[in-house]
């Protein structure tokens, strides 16, 4: 692993089309985090709280529940 040091729960939540960090970037992260869990938004791009509030909190919200 490439974050081997990462012990907390972690939620690495991207939109599709981010032409800042690229999808597959994203992917990477998650695949480098021990236990990470992945959420690609459609149809968003760099912003998902701004471009897709509902999915973003309703995502969020999931993840959260698995920490508590």
């Amino acid at each position: 692993d490439l974050c081997p040091n990462i012990l907390q729960k972690t939620l690495v939540l991207a939109g599709q089309e981010d032409s800042l960090i690229p999808c597959s970037e994203s992917e990477v992260m998650a695949g480098a985090i021990p236990g990470a869990r992945k959420v690609i938004l459609p149809r968003v791009g760099h912003l998902p709280p701004l471009e897709d509030p509902e999915n973003f909190r309703i995502e969020l919200e999931k993840f959260l529940q698995t920490v508590s």
